[in-house]
């Protein structure tokens, strides 16, 4: 807390004392079955939502006020019967609440209706990944010491001051640099150019690995056998090719002068790193070879990421750095990957790397 923040408090207090008989001088002791009173100071980040962004992708307006509601929870993070569940207003970030029962020792803010088990539930993807979706936040703030104690009404509490910082109960992942890449002479392409990018193998099965799917049982001559690799990865295949009217692919846009898209997905928060699935079409050189079209650019995760995703990061992925030979069909035999680079924002950004293949 800054130190005029700390003087305005101070200030605060002081007139509350003023404008009231402390309990003590009226004979009223104050113990731990005291009614509270709390000051309430909420917090959000900027949380925006899907679609293929121009000009960065993190830049979206607030989740407006109005569509939060505050909660008061008990040191266990249950609600507290007979408490207000008080909605907000769009511009108003200080709250003011009295006579809450003694039990009560924080709050929570979020847009998630119900509060039971909401943190960390399983959302709908393909809802939260169309333009202008609500994107679910959460905030919780503990209320700390008693800094003041105020008459209110004829009743005397203990005062209270907390915090809510609000951010989003899921992750986005952001791919930028997706661009047509010319090659040096003397490689298999002259130029490889994007045709649809999107992201796979999230570790909760929220979305396909279209790659490496699991090997299945399959019939042959009668009896049962399990898929080879090559059969797996051609399973695969037709999953991707499925996928490209899916949330999580969406077809290359090309950048006018001066503008970056930004291609983002939100994500489970605490799965692992999702890779990232470039197709696209390959110019052979003047003289060359004719190439089997399509091509892919596969990452494999993050470069130097440990963890799973986190709740309120934005994961900004650079997929510029991949190499001629990381451009393979779709299979053949060893797949090769290549390493991306990523960063973090608040939302939080997060540069990581991608491993390509």
């Amino acid at each position: 807390m800054k130190t005029t923040k700390l003087i305005l408090m101070a200030f605060a207090v002081a007139g509350m004392l003023a404008s009231c008989s402390k309990a003590a001088d009226n004979g009223i002791e104050l113990n731990d079955n005291t009614l509270k009173s709390v000051t309430l100071t909420i917090t959000n980040p900027s949380v925006d939502t899907k679609a293929v962004l121009t000009n960065g992708g993190t830049s979206g307006a607030p989740i407006t006020m109005d569509k939060l509601k505050v909660f008061f929870v008990n040191g266990s993070g249950v609600q507290v019967a007979d408490t207000p569940v008080q909605s907000l207003e769009n511009g108003k970030t200080v709250y003011e609440f009295h006579d809450l029962p003694a039990t009560v020792e924080g709050a929570v803010v979020t847009n998630i209706t119900n509060t039971t088990g909401a943190k960390g539930r399983a959302f709908d993807f393909a809802a939260l990944n169309v333009p202008d979706a609500e994107i679910p936040v959460w905030g919780t703030g503990a209320f700390g010491d008693v800094i003041a104690e105020d008459n209110h009404d004829g009743v005397y509490t203990k005062v209270y001051a907390c915090t809510v910082p609000v951010v989003a109960e899921v992750a986005k992942v952001e791919i930028l640099g997706i661009a047509p890449v010319q090659f040096a002479a003397g490689t298999k392409f002259a130029e490889f150019t994007p045709a649809f990018v999107g992201i796979h193998n999230l570790a909760d099965t929220v979305i396909a690995n279209y790659y490496y799917p699991d090997a299945i049982m399959v019939g042959e001559e009668g009896e049962e056998v399990l898929e080879t690799p090559e059969q797996a990865a051609l399973r695969g295949l037709d999953l991707w090719e499925t996928a490209k009217s899916a949330w999580n692919v969406d077809a290359y846009q090309a950048a006018e002068e001066g503008q970056t898209i930004v291609y983002s997905y939100v994500v489970p928060a605490g799965a692992a790193a999702p890779d990232i699935i470039l197709e696209g079409t390959g110019t052979a050189p003047t003289g060359g070879m004719a190439l089997a079209n399509p091509y892919y650019v596969r990452s494999k995760g993050f470069k130097d990421f440990t963890g799973n995703l986190v709740a309120g990061n934005v994961y900004q992925v650079d997929f510029t750095t991949y190499a001629h030979d990381n451009i393979e069909p779709w299979y053949q035999g060893d797949l090769k990957c290549v390493d991306v680079t990523v960063s973090i924002t608040n939302w939080n950004l997060v540069a990581v790397t991608a491993n390509f293949e």
